[in-house]
């Protein structure tokens, strides 16, 4: 990966990048993870050869690279100083770095909400672009100033936009009997394992905790740490701290805590060196 994204003039520090060699437009990653989809996008725009601005692919590549089980969540900034896309414009390719992405991505997830795929991508794929000024082919399709849009997504109070969902059924486990218990394996040679070089990690799970609730959690493992995460759309009221709280083990731990009722987005990921092939249970057990 280093060598292509470096022939092409790219950081070799990114997690990916996509360019076009001998006439074929390729696809290079550090590890299979969501920087997959991420590259896919850019990919197949480079491969109809539409590009835009920096900050506007980075932005849709993001938004597009969610999917069930690995969603990408677009935060507006209601107040909060992110990078407006005026500012965005003027960050040289080469120190567009990975914190100017969230930005990137909240405003052209803004502009899907607002205008429309159809409109969004029109503007993206205008072949203008490159040739006059981005700001001008910007105002001569959604009829706004890109100053103003800018003012109205920092104004925006609408709901942050999952672009996928956080749980799918095939990886949702519910509690029967007052248990969950998830086992698999660890292993680089699987398909479902994600990673390669400095990490390894299965498809996100889910669990589904009936009620607030006393609990007992282990992780059985020769390495790895597991990450236990509400959803967003948690009812907490009357909860304590403890059971709202993200839960976190490492392999051999066991943790006795309050849970929330709810439905919990369950991590696991081992950087253990050389990524070993290990197995796996994670158990919640409810306690009396």
């Amino acid at each position: 990966m280093e060598a292509l994204c470096s022939n092409i003039g790219l950081d070799q520090s990114l997690g990916g990048c996509v360019g076009t060699l001998e006439g074929e437009t390729f696809v290079a990653v550090r590890n299979v993870s969501s920087v997959v989809s991420h590259e896919l996008v850019h990919a197949v725009r480079n491969r109809n050869e539409a590009w835009a601005e920096i900050p506007f692919e980075e932005g849709v590549a993001e938004i597009l690279s969610g999917s069930d089980g690995l969603p990408f969540i677009a935060r507006y900034p209601r107040g909060a100083a992110y990078t407006g896309p005026m500012d965005l414009l003027e960050i040289p390719r080469e120190e567009f770095g990975g914190e100017f992405y969230i930005p990137s991505a909240s405003f052209v997830s803004w502009m899907w909400e607002i205008f429309g795929q159809g409109e969004l991508m029109g503007f993206l794929d205008d072949p203008q672009i490159g040739e006059f000024d981005v700001a001008t082919v910007f105002a001569e399709h959604f009829g706004m100033t890109l100053g103003e849009a800018e003012q109205a997504w920092r104004d925006y109070d609408g709901d942050d936009l999952s672009w996928g969902r956080a749980c799918v059924p095939a990886r949702t486990h519910a509690m029967e009997g007052g248990v969950i218990e998830i086992e698999g394996d660890l292993d680089c040679a699987r398909a479902d394992i994600l990673g390669a070089s400095a990490f390894m990690k299965p498809l996100p799970m889910c669990i589904e905790i009936p009620r607030t609730m006393r609990v007992r959690i282990s992780f059985e493992a020769d390495h790895g740490d597991v990450s236990m995460n509400a959803v967003e759309s948690c009812d907490t009221s009357g909860a304590s701290s403890e059971a709202v709280r993200s839960k976190y083990l490492s392999a051999g731990e066991v943790l006795e805590e309050e849970i929330i009722g709810c439905v919990h987005r369950v991590f696991l990921v081992s950087q253990e060196e050389g990524v070993p092939a290990t197995s796996y249970v994670i158990r919640v057990e409810e306690l009396g």
